[in-house]
């Protein structure tokens, strides 16, 4: 039963509504400030769990618990408003108006001190989920947009498995902020055997609020089920009950139930809610496998292996400037000659000696400079052995030119190797 030792984050949305297209084209444009506003509210209420940390360690009670559930339901209509589920624009409001067609429920409920201790480790396993599922979200949203600008509404089967994933994804939340006890569930929805949802009709509401409706949406397309207790639309919760000790979790107390917040899923939420899984997983593997380029893109990837190849980059480029003054020479000392260009040709053998980094590629600028510097050591052969001033200079100019490469591969790595 999930009664109030157990709360959960119970989230329902209204039958699906025809959207003004407008709003839905300039949709997150009009949500930045709905962004702002939240991006300081959830510092707040991540610092505050924070320091409730602390206190439910040794008192099993989250002292914050109204600031921060009251964050977590205004980002929740967000969400929605975001993911297409409706189209009224969210209040900037911890409190719900009965007439906004998305209902949220979690009130106050006891932790358990060791799952509070372990928290950030027992979460990591659906945190792993909504990691995946978020992707997979995330790229059905902007078919859901393209979808609902041209129809005017959203598609009922994403209509639901949105819903089922933002329930699940604030869930896993709520479960981070201290804000329920029981591990986060439901994703595919509720089952026959759905544990309902307490409402106390003694309590007052400025204890904690109201699900900010007199009657729960359904969200489904169903008729609406009524909530057998009065409610008052206050802070977007439900009035806070009396405790019901974890000695006793049956126990019948004052409290009425409801499964007005039962979350039926169709065959085409279901499906929804495979191929966001299947979009994220493969969106992940992708990102993971595909190889990069070097240098410009994840030249950092391997410190070590990027100072041993800039450092043999810049020897060939020493080698060739310690050159230039012999080669134009108007005499040119055939045998210094030689020994420069056996000294060039040294140093670039030993920067194609090291291993290339695994499945990367270098950058365009290098190859061509490398390239070019090997055709200038022949040249410089040929003209040694014919001692050929002028076939001298010409290799001494190739060499510039590739040098000149190689430097501009040393600008553009240096601020990828933060050298």
């Amino acid at each position: 039963m999930d009664n109030s030792d157990n709360p959960v984050f119970q989230l329902r949305v209204a039958p699906r509504e025809k959207q003004n297209r407008w709003t839905v084209f300039f949709r997150l444009f009009l949500l930045i400030p709905q962004f702002v506003v939240l991006y300081g509210l959830l510092i707040g209420a991540g610092f505050l769990t924070f320091l409730g940390w602390f206190v439910a360690i040794f008192t099993g009670r989250n002292p914050f618990h109204d600031y921060v559930a009251g964050v977590l339901c205004w980002y929740a209509r967000v969400v929605c408003y975001t993911e297409m589920l409706t189209g009224k624009y969210p209040p900037f409001s911890m409190r719900t108006d009965s007439d906004y067609p998305i209902a949220t429920h979690l009130e106050k409920g006891p932790l358990g001190r060791a799952s509070v201790l372990f928290r950030l480790i027992l979460v990591i396993p659906v945190a792993i989920v909504l990691w995946i599922i978020g992707v997979g979200m995330f790229l059905l949203s902007i078919v859901a947009w393209i979808v609902t600008l041209i129809l005017g509404r959203l598609p009922q089967s994403m209509h639901v498995g949105f819903q089922a994933t933002i329930r699940f994804q604030f869930r896993v939340y709520a479960y981070i902020y201290l804000l329920q006890n029981r591990y986060p569930r439901g994703l595919f929805g509720d089952n026959d055997d759905f544990e309902s949802v307490p409402i106390s009709p003694t309590a007052s509401a400025l204890e904690g609020g109201s699900v900010g409706y007199e009657s729960v949406p359904s969200g489904l397309g169903e008729t609406n089920e009524p909530i057998t207790s009065p409610v008052t639309p206050t802070t977007g919760l439900t009035p806070a009950p009396t405790y019901v000790e974890a000695s006793s979790p049956h126990s019948d107390s004052s409290a009425e139930f409801s499964s007005a917040w039962r979350l039926p899923m169709s065959k085409g939420g279901r499906w929804v809610l495979y191929t966001q899984f299947a979009l994220g997983i493969i969106c992940i593997v992708v990102q993971f496998s595909v190889p990069g380029h070097l240098t410009i893109s994840n030249a950092n990837q391997d410190p070590l292996w990027s100072t041993l190849y800039r450092g043999n980059v810049q020897s060939v480029n020493s080698d060739i400037l310690n050159s230039q003054s012999s080669m134009f020479a108007a005499s040119p000392d055939w045998t210094l000659v030689k020994s420069e260009c056996a000294q060039i040709s040294s140093s670039l053998a030993q920067l194609e000696r090291v291993p290339k980094y695994p499945n990367v590629n270098v950058d365009r600028h290098l190859l061509l400079g490398v390239s070019i510097i090997r055709e200038a050591i022949q040249s410089c052969s040929t003209a040694s052995t014919s001692q050929s001033t002028l076939d001298l200079v010409g290799a001494a100019n190739e060499f510039l030119v590739g040098s000149d490469l190689l430097q501009v591969f040393l600008n553009q790595s240096g601020a990828v190797f933060q050298f």
